[in-house]
This record gives C-alpha cells, sequence and structure tokens, in this order.
C-alpha cells in the first residue's frame, strides 16, 4: 500500500526494517515507547517501533521529540496512547508513517500535552514527508494533528503530509474547555512563504468534532476530498470557534466529494481572517449539474459555502509532483464504506 496524494512517496521503515516493541506503559526504562524510540534513532537505517497489543502508555509526558526517520510507528489491537505527544522536527526527521495507533487526550486538562502529532517544519523538512492513516484521535485539549511550516529559501521543499483512514471524534465538545478543542491545522508563518505546507487528507471520518476538519493556514494548501464529517460544533450551535472545515490567514483550501452532515451548527467551511484582515481560500464546485462529481453531498439542511479567493487546480499540483489522484464521486455507499475503514486496523500479533 502507497500514501494517496501529496505523501505518495513515503514509505517509512519499508518492507524489512528493524524493530522495536513496546512493552510496557511507562515513560521511562525497558520496553517504554521512549527506549524505542532511542534504541530506533540508535540503531539508524529503517526502523519499525511497535506498540504490542494492549499496551496503554498511561503515564502523561510532555512529548516524545523524535528528530530521525526513515520510521514507521504503529501499535497492535488494543493498544493505546493517552496524553503523549509526538513532536517531530522535520528538519531532521522525514520518511514517516504513523498507523494503526490509537491516541487518547484530555481536552478539558490544560496541562501539556495539549497535541497528540506535531510536525515542527519551521527550520526545514525533507523530500518524502508524513504519512498518517487508519489512526483513531480522542480529543487532546487542542488539536490531534498540528504541522507548522515556516518559510524557507524558494529551492527548499515544501512539507508533504497525507492523512488517510483516520477516524477523529470528541465525545464532549460542549466541555469546559471547547473553544481549543479541534481536529487537524496545517499552518505555514505569515513571512513571504517561498515554501509551503502541502496536504492531502481524504477518506477521514470527523464526528462531533468541535472545529478544523481541518484548518488551512499561511499559504499551506489542504485538499479535503471523500471525508465524511458528522455533527461538528457544540451540541447547541453556539460560540466561536466552531466549524466543519476552515479557510484562513491566506490558507487554501480544496474542498471537493466530502459528506457533511449538521448538527446544531450548520455552517460547513469557516473562512477566518487575521488582524491584517487576510481571507482565506476556498476552492470547490458545488453546481448540481448531474455531470458533477466532485460536489459535497450535504444533509440535514447543511449551509454551502461559496468558492472565494485564489482558486487551485489541484490535479495540476498534483502532476507536478507526478502523483495521480482520484476523487470519487461522493454518495450514500462510498459514505458507509468510508465510516467502516476508518480508524485502527492493528498489527497482526
Amino acid at each position: 500500500m502507497t500514501a494517496v496524494g501529496f505523501g505518495a512517496g513515503v514509505t517509512g521503515g519499508g518492507d524489512n526494517p528493524t524493530k522495536f516493541f513496546v512493552t510496557s506503559g511507562d515513560n521511562n526504562g525497558v520496553g517504554t515507547l521512549a527506549r524505542a524510540l532511542k534504541d530506533a534513532k540508535t540503531a539508524g537505517g529503517k526502523t519499525k517501533i511497535v506498540i504490542n497489543a494492549n499496551v496503554v502508555i498511561t503515564r502523561r509526558a510532555s512529548s516524545h521529540t523524535i528528530d530521525f526517520g526513515d520510521l514507521t510507528i504503529s501499535g497492535m489491537a488494543g493498544s493505546r496512547i493517552r496524553s503523549n505527544l509526538f513532536l517531530f522536527d522535520c528538519d531532521k526527521s522525514d520518511n514517516v508513517i504513523l498507523k494503526n495507533l490509537t491516541f487518547e487526550g484530555t481536552p478539558d486538562n490544560t496541562q501539556a500535552p495539549r497535541d497528540a502529532i506535531l510536525l515542527d517544519a519551521r527550520e526545514g523538512r525533507g523530500r518524502k514527508g508524513f504519512w498518517i492513516s487508519h489512526c483513531e484521535f480522542n480529543a487532546y485539549y487542542d488539536l490531534n494533528i498540528t504541522a507548522n511550516a515556516g518559510d524557507l529559501a524558494a529551492d527548499k521543499p515544501p512539507l508533504l503530509i497525507t492523512i488517510s483512514k483516520c477516524l477523529f471524534q470528541n465525545d464532549l465538545p460542549g466541555g469546559v474547555n471547547r473553544e481549543n478543542n479541534g481536529a487537524l491545522g496545517i499552518h505555514g508563518d505569515k513571512k513571504t512563504q517561498n515554501t509551503n505546507a502541502y496536504a492531502t487528507v481524504t477518506r477521514n471520518v470527523f464526528r462531533t468534532v468541535r472545529r478544523r476538519s481541518p484548518r488551512s493556514s499561511g499559504k499551506c494548501v489542504v485538499h479535503a476530498f471523500n471525508n465524511v464529517l458528522l455533527q461538528w460544533g457544540t451540541p447547541t450551535g453556539t460560540g466561536t470557534q466552531a466549524n466543519g472545515m476552515e479557510s484562513g490567514n491566506d490558507g487554501r483550501l480544496v474542498a471537493q466529494a466530502n459528506y457533511f452532515q449538521a448538527g446544531a451548527l450548520k455552517e460547513t467551511i469557516s473562512l477566518a481572517t487575521d488582524d491584517a484582515r487576510r481571507l482565506g481560500h476556498l476552492t470547490i464546485d458545488d453546481t448540481d449539474l448531474p455531470a458533477n462529481t466532485l460536489k459535497n453531498i450535504y444533509v440535514d439542511t447543511t449551509d454551502k459555502t461559496a468558492a472565494v479567493g485564489a482558486q487551485i487546480d489541484i490535479q495540476q499540483l498534483y502532476r507536478d509532483r507526478s502523483v495521480q489522484v482520484e476523487v470519487k464521486p461522493m454518495d450514500d455507499t462510498l459514505r458507509a464504506l468510508i465510516e467502516a475503514q476508518a480508524g485502527p486496523k492493528p498489527e497482526p500479533a
């Protein structure tokens, strides 16, 4: 299997990696995630870390900084990661696969960590990128996945990401600290932005997530297609920082053939600004022509969002990277298949 979209070149540890197993839920010592990461870095080459069946990493840790690549991290049945952060230094870490992992946060707890995965690409990034697949994300205080792409020289590569077949959910979208809870953000800085992040977000399920499923900013390009969004926002539909998808602060969002089922909040895609009044840009084609296979599906009186700002030929961006991407027409059969496939498909014992 290969990643769809911008992360198509990611191979992680490959077919014959050196394996390291996590057998303990503690943060330090033999058999822990921290030790496995240390040993994999020391070993070098292509490596794979496997969290054993039913291992629950319960000790809160501020972060696990990962500054090496050619790596796969995966989980067996029943394994869980609670209130831990994977912080990737993208200047040194590239070609990484994260799959079959379950992250559980504490959305009403302000104590660090506030995210599950942070891709820090402000100082540099490699040419392959990251593929996050078949993972489950239960709400953290802030976002489940954050990517920060800083402005670099024009000859430097963009940060490339594919997020596919993951399940994002929040059992407490109306909690005390609900203003912060969200799914994923692909962000750039506010300089000249010679390079960006390019993210493909496809076949994911976002269930009762308050906001940002996904969000793009800072001239980063996000292609969100064939995703299922169910009852986003708050139970009452009130308050700020509540949306399905969002494009803001010069973000570029292309939304095609997604399924939007509204809860109390009807607006599907927010267009945010910053202090300089920089609008987000949204590329979308929701005409009702029979031949339009790219249109989104809206149910329960969900409000459509019109195209605005700079329009993007997303397929040309893929062709520039010798990648082919097929957007399938959204219907109830595809929606059901996406829901059935989202989330962990654990490693065999």
